[in-house]
């Protein structure tokens, strides 16, 4: 029932998005959703979550309002996007803070996202029982198609 082909002909995307882990940067997703995007035309958002507003500094945490946040988290990926979608401007970047399933839920809804393209990461059976992940949640409770794209599927 929560299966949904992600594009059709008839259903094709105006706007993707694609969440990055700050801390863990993985180039799958935004592979996968330049592949979508060049054969739908298709806009890419980038989205950023942070359960707090600031960052680790030395020992301790700094805080930061979430508009110096995202600068930083722009500044800092930009290089990575660039070379992953293969441009040279930077797609649209938005980002929430909160328990990062729930922002990103927010995120789609506000930003009228038509699919989510996403790379999770690998967990064992156990620790998925424990506490479902962030793509989980998605896929159950995201307004519009989810796709999550293993590491090995796409070069």
């Amino acid at each position: 029932p929560h299966w949904r082909c992600p594009v059709t002909e008839a259903n094709r995307p105006q706007r993707i998005m694609v969440p990055i882990d700050v801390a863990h940067p993985r180039p799958y997703a935004l592979r996968y959703a330049r592949m979508i995007a060049r054969l739908s035309g298709a806009d890419i958002v980038v989205a950023f979550s942070s359960e707090e507003p600031g960052h680790s500094e030395g020992a301790g945490f700094a805080e930061e309002s979430e508009e110096k946040m995202k600068r930083r988290f722009d500044l800092e990926l930009a290089p990575f996007i660039r070379e992953h979608l293969e441009c040279e401007a930077l797609p649209e970047s938005v980002l929430g803070i909160g328990e990062p399933g729930d922002v990103l839920i927010r995120l789609a809804r506000e930003y009228e996202i038509d699919l989510i393209v996403m790379s999770p990461h690998r967990r064992n059976a156990f620790s998925r029982r424990l506490v479902p992940g962030v793509a989980a949640k998605l896929i159950h409770e995201a307004h519009c198609a989810v796709v999550c794209v293993p590491p090995d599927k796409v070069q």
